[in-house]
Order: C-alpha cells, then structure tokens, then sequence
C-alpha cells in the first residue's frame, strides 16, 4: 500500500506535467483556411445561422452550405468573437484570437478526459482509479506521432469545434447507457434530467455532420448488443427496465431528432458528387483502415494490450460488463465502417478513414482500454502489478509527442505584419507559410473573407487585402 501512495503522487506530478504541456501544444497549434468563412460567416454559410430548424429551406427548395448543422456554426461565430473580445482586455489583438481558440482545445481537453474516465470508472469504489484513467486519457489525447489520426484534439479550430467539441455532448448523453454497459447495472434518470436529456437531442445532432448517423447507430447498436445477450441468458427484465425508464424515452427524443438533422443535411450544397465508384471507395476504405491501425507505434499495441488485459479479467466478476462494452464498439465500429463509402467522398479526404470522421471511434477505443487498465490495478493490493503499471505509465509518457511548438511562429509573425501594416494598397508577400487558408492565398474572394474577419478580430483597422505572391 505505501507503493501505491508514491505511485499516486507520481501519477499525480505526470498529469499535471502533461496537461502543462498540452496547452503549450495548443498554445503553439495554428489556424486553419475555414475560420474566417465560419466565424465570419461568409455569404455561402450566413444562410444556416438565419434558418436554424430549415423551414426557410424547405419553402424554398433550395439547399444551402452547413444545412443541418446550425450549432455547430452558432457556437463557431459566438465563441470565437466573445473569446477574442474577452482576451483583448489582457492580450495584444493577435494574442487575444489565440488564446481564445487554445482556451477551448484545453477545456474541451479536460471535459472530455473527465467524461471518458467517470464512465470507464464505474462500479470502481477507489478515489484514485479516476486519476488513473485521467491520466491515461490525457496523455493520449494529443499525439499524433502515435497514429496519425488517433488524436482527439486537433489541430484545426474548426474541426475541434465541429468534431471535437460535440463529443462531450455525446458521452453526456450516452453516459447512463455506457455505464450500465460496464458495470451491469441499470440506472434510470430523473425528469429534471430527461428535460435536460431532451434538450441536448435537439442541440447535439446539429453541431457536428457526423453526430446524426453516430446516434442513431449508437442506439441501434446498443438495442441489438443487449437483446442478444438477453436473448442467449433467456432473461429480458433487463430490457423490459430500459423500455419503461425515462432514459428510454430519451433515447427516443434523440432518434427523431437526429434523422430530422440528417434529413437537413442532404440538403448540403457542399456535398460533392461521387467521384469514385462504390467499389473504389471500398478500396479506398481500406487503405484508411489500414493506415489508422497500422500506421504510427500505439494504436494496433494499444487494442492488443487492452484485449490481453480483458483476457486475464475474464476470471474476475468484472470481465462480463467489458466484453458488453467491447461487442457495443464492435457493432457500432464495424456498422459505421461499413456504411461510410455510401456517404460519398471528398477530396480532402481521399480514404475516407481521418481523425475527424474516425473520432468516435478512438474515443470508444480509448474508454475501453482505460475502462480495461483501471479494472486491472487494485489499489488494495498494490504489488508487482501496479509496480509493472507504473513502468508502463512511465513509459506512455516518454512517449507523449511533445513535437508542436513555435508551429504558428511564422502564421503569427505575419498577422503581427498585418496589425502594423498602414498602407493603403494590397499586402503582398512571398508564401512562408498559410494563414487563415489551406494554401498560397490568391484567391481575391476569399482573401476578402479574411480582411472582413481580421477586420472584426480588431487585427486590422483599414482595407486591403493580405495575398501571396
């Protein structure tokens, strides 16, 4: 047991020390080309802000760009104008847009992290095995030299905004479901959460493009999981208990309101024709399974680890709960796949497979193999295992990716060149590096965009247009 206090206090100084880093990483990460056209919003995207349920749409007949993810871009234009306001009172204008967008990567960061390890805890009476499972999720929240797309902070704002940040709605929601999965146990919310419940069913499918199909095959998947179960044992009190709870009937709330979302996005401008036929996005979905698990040093150890782990706990009460879990991922992963090719492809996103469509499921990864380790480690009894745990803790973070800093060096350099620039004709430089674009901006259009934002960011006080040669 005094191991086992050490090893705490050493947990304890690595979390602190990696959420340290983490907001370093953040601090250092840049910006990206659909800020502006967001936040701003550009012309092709202010129509979904004025239109939130798609009644205008409907009249109309005609499909705008965002359409059915009005959250999503409610928040981008509020959060990113209300934070850099806010920071202005301390920080220099540039700063000030920065630490805005970092405060939010860390947040979600934390909220995010907190949420992954309560549901991987439950059931567990020891204090300290959430520290465990804190400390596991945050230190693989940000590294992308363990997998290229197994991050769940990115880079991108906007992606963090639009994929990142809706998680925390989803686990919220699914966290009674996710924890009955782990511990077995059943436990149905009162009215004042089923209210709060049904208000997240109407925000959570709009802030994200892929909430929709992710809740309703979330749903599907865990109805198909336990009536199976329920079906081998010959035992559906369970069941009946869940169709007759309050939860229930959020569940429903959230289906009827995530197909209406869906329905809305069909009517996307931004989605582009097929140009790969169905057997060609198959391939090319292969090529991005592959690439997710077998590319990079942890992901493919990780799931290995974690299924070792579930086999030795298979002569423990606890096992029965995991393997519920561990066949709701699969069913949920392998139907999610399996469907993907069907909604098309971009060009930005030529396998398919990347960190922002793939994002559930490294979450769901990551609650299973943090819900594995914390089962595995019995703070009674602290011993060779826990010795054994620490020197793998130890080794997860020398691992963590501390690659990142001074990223944006360049990006801020040329906004500060901007602020101080008081001529009255364009600004032209030579392309060091992208700023609020995904290239060499010579697009006078969308260089435009950026002016009007940079305008409203107080970065800029007169008009000209920042190009590259």
């Amino acid at each position: 047991m005094k191991f086992g206090k050490y090893l705490i206090s050493i947990l304890a100084i690595l979390l602190v020390g990696d959420l340290i880093v983490s907001f370093c990483q953040y601090w250092n990460q840049t910006l990206d080309g659909d800020l502006a056209s967001i936040v701003l919003p550009g012309s092709h995207y202010s129509r979904v802000l004025a239109d939130p349920f798609g009644f205008k749409m409907f009249s109309t007949g005609e499909g705008y760009s965002g359409s059915g993810r009005f959250v999503a871009h409610f928040f981008s234009y509020h959060y990113i104008r209300l934070s850099s306001a806010f920071f202005r009172w301390f920080l220099h204008p540039v700063e000030s847009l920065y630490m805005g967008i970092t405060m939010l990567k860390f947040f979600t960061h934390l909220g995010l992290a907190f949420l992954i390890s309560r549901i991987a805890c439950a059931s567990l009476g020891h204090k300290f095995q959430m520290l465990i499972a804190f400390t596991f999720c945050s230190a693989l929240f940000i590294n992308g030299r363990f997998s290229p797309d197994f991050i769940m902070i990115m880079n991108s704002p906007v992606y963090t905004m639009y994929y990142t940040l809706p998680l925390l709605g989803y686990f919220v929601f699914f966290g009674p479901m996710l924890r009955f999965l782990i511990s077995g146990v059943f436990r149905d919310i009162g009215i004042i959460q089923l209210i709060g419940l049904i208000m997240l069913a109407v925000l959570l499918p709009q802030s994200s493009p892929i909430q929709p199909p992710l809740i309703i095959l979330s749903i599907g998947s865990f109805v198909f999981v336990e009536s199976i179960l329920s079906w081998r044992k010959k035992d559906f009190r369970t069941v009946i208990t869940i169709l007759k709870s309050s939860y229930f009937k959020g569940l429903i709330f959230m289906i009827v309101s995530s197909l209406y979302a869906y329905y809305l996005g069909l009517f996307n401008n931004e989605n582009s024709g097929a140009t790969l036929t169905l057997m060609e996005r198959y391939a090319a979905l292969g090529a991005g399974l592959v690439k997710y698990f077998f590319k990079g040093v942890i992901v493919l150890p990780l799931m290995v680890f974690t299924l070792i782990v579930s086999l030795v706990n298979n002569r423990s009460s606890t096992a029965y709960p995991l393997f519920k879990l561990f066949l709701f991922i699969l069913v949920l992963v392998l139907t999610y796949t399996l469907l993907l090719p069907l909604g098309g492809v971009r060009d930005y996103r030529p396998l398919l497979i990347r960190g922002d469509t793939y994002i559930l499921t490294s979450a769901l990864l990551l609650l299973f193999f943090v819900s594995s380790i914390v089962r595995w480690i019995n703070f009674d009894k602290i011993g060779l295992k826990s010795c054994i745990f620490g020197l793998f803790m130890l080794g997860f973070f020398y691992a963590v990716d501390l690659d990142g800093f001074g990223k944006n060096n360049c990006e801020k350099r040329t906004l500060h060149q901007v602020y101080n620039y008081k001529g009255s004709e364009d600004l032209i430089l030579a392309h060091q590096c992208d700023v609020l674009s995904w290239g060499p901006m010579t697009n006078r259009h969308l260089a435009k965009i950026n002016t009007d934002f940079l305008w409203s960011m107080k970065i800029l006080d007169h008009d000209f247009l920042l190009l590259n040669q």
